[in-house]
């Protein structure tokens, strides 16, 4: 491989990704999602660590990646809104069970 990005030309640093433009990065989606990976604990591993309850988990993992998870065809305030609608939705899912009424 060459020592230079076949892109920008600028020099490429010891795992091969150029960080003029990013040629040779590839996101791991599974195990380090971009929209997670800026956190110094990651979200599932602060929800699992504390048994915290379905519906207070996702309020959580979609709050701390609302704004940067980008979903397909979606502008990022888009995006932004969709994770904030998903926070509602648990929101009033379990104010309706505590209430006991549907929770659909």
């Amino acid at each position: 491989m060459s020592d230079f990005c076949p892109e920008c030309d600028v020099y490429l640093d010891d795992d091969n990704i150029c960080y003029e433009c990013g040629w040779g990065y590839e996101e791991d989606i599974i195990h380090q999602p971009d929209h997670y990976a800026r956190f110094k604990i990651e979200p599932i591993a602060f929800i699992m660590e504390n048994e915290l309850e379905f519906w207070r988990g996702n309020i959580i993992k979609y709050g701390a990646r609302a704004g940067y998870k980008i979903y397909d065809g979606k502008t990022q305030e888009d995006s932004e809104i969709t994770d904030l609608e998903k926070i509602k939705r648990y929101c009033d899912m379990r104010i309706n069970q505590i209430n006991c009424e549907d929770t659909l």
